[in-house]
């Protein structure tokens, strides 16, 4: 951000008049080290929020998260299959025929500002609904999971179960469904240790003695 400040004031050198910003033309190189600062900021400010804040509280963190962690494991899908809008917007176009209403689903550019927030939370809802149902199944037959096949293949080819085929390779269970947390500063949460795990604790330790 200071180093755009700089840019902007010195190599580009703004000109004092403000009658002369409205034809000053300033370079790209200004814009990307301005957005750069600016997602340095955001990223920084979520990572003071919830990894290295000792007071967090996970079980919320998890549960909030569900979504965007389930949405993160299945990105490459949801980008590839973006296209779905626009079997949303035939079949929405179709829909309101049968009450001879047209509100421009088919036209590019003819919906108006209502209409097109209408469409992008009906997308939205769309996609959580997509992501819920296909997290049961472990996200088998996707883009990312196919390529999570790929890469671990080699180490299947030794199993002849289906079960090895047709795997969790892309581990939906321990990052979206019961993910653990990990944290990179000492919780100052009290953590209860029932009998049975002090006594599990005690063996372990024992049998490093």
């Amino acid at each position: 951000m200071i180093f755009s400040v700089f840019w902007l004031f010195v190599v580009e050198k703004i000109p004092e008049d403000p009658f002369s910003l409205v034809t000053f033309h300033v370079h790209p190189t200004w814009f990307t080290f301005l957005t750069i600062g600016m997602l340095l900021m955001v990223v920084l400010g979520f990572l003071a929020r919830h990894e290295f804040n000792a007071k967090v509280d996970w079980e919320k963190r998890l549960k909030r998260s569900r979504f965007s962690r389930r949405v993160g494991v299945f990105s490459l899908t949801v980008y590839s299959l973006a296209s779905i809008q626009a079997v949303l917007r035939v079949l929405l176009y179709y829909i309101f025929q049968i009450f001879s209403y047209d509100p421009g689903f088919r036209t590019s550019f003819g919906l108006n500002l209502g209409w097109t927030l209408f469409l992008i939370a009906l997308e939205i809802l769309m996609w959580f609904g997509i992501t819920w149902v296909w997290e049961k199944g472990h996200f088998i037959g996707s883009i990312d999971w196919l390529f999570a096949l790929v890469l671990k293949a080699p180490f299947q080819a030794k199993k002849q179960n289906r079960r090895a085929i047709f795997g969790d390779f892309m581990d939906v269970q321990g990052k979206v469904s019961e993910p653990t947390p990990i944290s990179w500063v000492e919780l100052t949460n009290d953590i209860e240790i029932t009998e049975k795990e002090d006594e599990s604790i005690q063996i372990e330790y024992q049998e490093k003695e």
